[in-house]
Protein backbone atom coordinates (compact mmCIF):
# COMPACT_ATOMS: atom_id res chain seq x y z
CA UNK A 1 0.00 0.00 0.00
CA UNK A 2 1.19 3.55 -0.61
CA UNK A 3 2.68 5.09 2.54
CA UNK A 4 -0.15 7.59 2.88
CA UNK A 5 -2.57 4.67 3.26
CA UNK A 6 -0.59 2.81 5.95
CA UNK A 7 -2.48 2.79 9.26
CA UNK A 8 -0.78 2.22 12.58
CA UNK A 9 0.18 3.32 16.05
CA UNK A 10 2.85 5.92 16.69
CA UNK A 11 4.86 7.46 19.47
CA UNK A 12 6.52 10.87 19.26
CA UNK A 13 9.54 10.44 21.52
CA UNK A 14 12.72 12.01 22.83
CA UNK A 15 15.80 10.24 24.16
CA UNK A 16 16.93 11.09 27.70
CA UNK A 17 20.41 9.52 27.35
CA UNK A 18 19.26 6.14 28.66
CA UNK A 19 15.89 5.38 27.07
CA UNK A 20 13.18 6.61 24.71
CA UNK A 21 10.62 8.77 26.49
CA UNK A 22 7.14 8.97 24.92
CA UNK A 23 5.90 12.52 24.44
CA UNK A 24 2.69 11.69 22.55
CA UNK A 25 1.05 8.36 21.71
CA UNK A 26 -1.59 8.03 19.01
CA UNK A 27 -2.88 6.17 15.99
CA UNK A 28 -3.67 7.08 12.40
CA UNK A 29 -1.98 7.02 9.03
CA UNK A 30 1.43 8.17 7.89
CA UNK A 31 -0.07 10.86 5.65
CA UNK A 32 -1.57 12.59 8.70
CA UNK A 33 1.81 12.55 10.44
CA UNK A 34 3.59 13.96 7.39
CA UNK A 35 1.05 16.74 6.88
CA UNK A 36 1.28 18.01 10.45
CA UNK A 37 -0.10 16.83 13.75
CA UNK A 38 -2.70 18.82 15.72
CA UNK A 39 -0.48 18.57 18.82
CA UNK A 40 2.70 19.51 16.91
CA UNK A 41 3.49 22.60 18.99
CA UNK A 42 3.23 20.70 22.29
CA UNK A 43 5.20 17.78 20.86
CA UNK A 44 8.00 20.16 19.79
CA UNK A 45 7.97 21.97 23.15
CA UNK A 46 8.36 18.67 24.99
CA UNK A 47 11.46 17.83 22.93
CA UNK A 48 10.32 14.97 20.67
CA UNK A 49 12.88 14.20 17.98
CA UNK A 50 11.66 10.86 16.60
CA UNK A 51 8.49 9.08 15.56
CA UNK A 52 8.21 5.37 16.32
CA UNK A 53 5.56 3.81 14.03
CA UNK A 54 4.04 0.34 14.05
CA UNK A 55 1.90 -0.56 11.02
CA UNK A 56 -1.41 -1.99 12.17
CA UNK A 57 -4.28 -2.19 9.68
CA UNK A 58 -7.00 -3.42 12.06
CA UNK A 59 -8.78 -0.50 13.78
CA UNK A 60 -9.74 -2.59 16.82
CA UNK A 61 -6.12 -3.68 17.26
CA UNK A 62 -4.86 -0.09 16.86
CA UNK A 63 -7.27 1.16 19.52
CA UNK A 64 -6.28 -1.63 21.92
CA UNK A 65 -2.55 -1.05 21.29
CA UNK A 66 -2.91 2.70 21.82
CA UNK A 67 -4.78 2.15 25.11
CA UNK A 68 -2.13 -0.35 26.27
CA UNK A 69 0.70 2.03 25.41
CA UNK A 70 -1.00 4.89 27.27
CA UNK A 71 -1.60 2.70 30.33
CA UNK A 72 2.08 1.75 30.41
CA UNK A 73 3.51 5.20 29.57
CA UNK A 74 1.61 7.57 31.87
CA UNK A 75 4.35 10.16 31.34
CA UNK A 76 2.92 10.73 27.85
CA UNK A 77 0.03 12.58 29.52
CA UNK A 78 0.17 16.26 30.40
CA UNK A 79 1.98 17.91 32.08
CA UNK A 80 5.04 15.79 31.14
CA UNK A 81 3.72 14.78 27.72
CA UNK A 82 1.03 15.96 25.33
CA UNK A 83 -1.71 13.34 25.62
CA UNK A 84 -4.76 14.61 27.48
Amino acid sequence: APLDEVQGNYIFARHNGRAWVPVYIGSGNLKDLASGHPMAECIRRKGATHIHFHANEEEEHREREEADLLRFHIGAFAPSGCNE
